[in-house]
């Protein structure tokens, strides 16, 4: 940065509900991030938007003893659109934004990462890897569905998509693309999947930055097989919404396409996930039932069903 150029700013935001232990243990680690990538172009602000109508991150905030400035703000609308969107709100005069989960905890040198990669790339959003760690070893059904086992790319890598529970994102481009989280994600989730989608559509890009590692503490209600098979049909239906929803001439065809693509996939890993029980093979019926659960996402998804996995009713 030049001499006498005007100081960046950097918003550091996480949603929260219900959550307030873990957002207690996330907070400190946030400032010492906060303070790593500190200078004298570079200002850094922590913003916590509690999407908890009772304000159950009230007192975290207000107890935490930090270095960065600490904001929180309160975002009555439910759902995950509703509140990534008013981070976008209350960071208007800022420059970047990185954002993560409550439920997560960043690695040493986590947003210094990021960072690098966005001003060595000029990339209107980087993400990067998330390790689930799950609070209990995982069976082998757990472990052949994968769902807790996520891809690994190339640093500076372009990317099909985005997560935002491992994201920055520069605002300038942002704006100019005139982003925002579609609010008909907001309870079924994939908000992050249609505003990624959106962004390459418009003309940004996203890359991948393989040293930003974020952990991502899974309680124990995660770790059954009814939760991962939702999880894998709900990540069904998004997938085909994502691509049909905004398609008004393309979107029957491409319905229909999904849908037989969805059936298939089902039939044929329901006969796969038979055949490994019939061998014994815990991991392979894992495997091959959670991606029959996906593709029946897809046939759900292709004639408009949806999950609302983050319903409060």
């Amino acid at each position: 940065m030049s001499a006498g150029a005007p100081q960046r700013r950097l918003v550091v935001a996480v949603a929260t509900f219900r959550r307030p232990q873990l957002l207690a243990g996330l907070l400190p680690l946030l400032d010492e991030q906060a303070r790593d990538v500190a200078s004298a172009e570079l200002s850094s602000g922590i913003l916590v938007v509690d999407n908890d109508p009772d304000g159950s991150a009230g007192p975290q905030v207000t107890t935490a003893a930090l270095s960065t400035p600490l904001s929180l703000v309160a975002e009555p609308r439910p759902g995950l659109a509703a509140a990534r969107n008013r981070m976008l709100d209350e960071a208007e005069d800022a420059d970047l934004l990185a954002l993560i989960d409550d439920d997560e905890q960043p690695s040493p040198g986590w947003l210094r990462s990021l960072l690098e990669v966005m001003e060595r790339t000029g990339a209107t959003a980087v993400t990067g890897p998330v390790e689930s760690i799950p609070a209990h070893p995982l069976e082998d059904w757990l472990t052949g569905a994968g769902v807790f086992s996520r891809a690994r790319h190339a640093t500076d890598s372009a990317r099909p998509g985005l997560a935002t529970n491992n994201l920055l994102l520069d605002l300038r481009q942002v704006r100019e693309l005139g982003l925002r989280f579609d609010p008909r994600f907001g309870l079924t989730g994939g908000e992050d999947s249609m505003f990624g989608q959106t962004l390459l559509r418009r003309g940004g890009t996203i890359v991948w930055c393989d040293e930003s590692v974020v952990r991502e503490l899974v309680p124990v209600e995660r770790l059954t097989r009814p939760w991962v098979l939702t999880r894998a049909t709900r990540s069904g239906e998004t997938w085909v919404r994502v691509r049909t929803i905004d398609q008004p001439h393309r979107g029957v065809a491409l319905r229909l396409r999904y849908a037989v693509t969805g059936a298939v996939r089902c039939l044929l890993d329901t006969a796969r996930a038979l055949i490994c029980r019939a061998r014994g093979d815990a991991k392979g019926v894992g495997r091959h039932q959670f991606s029959a659960a996906g593709a029946r996402g897809m046939v759900r998804g292709a004639f408009g069903r949806t999950t609302e996995e983050y319903s409060r009713g």
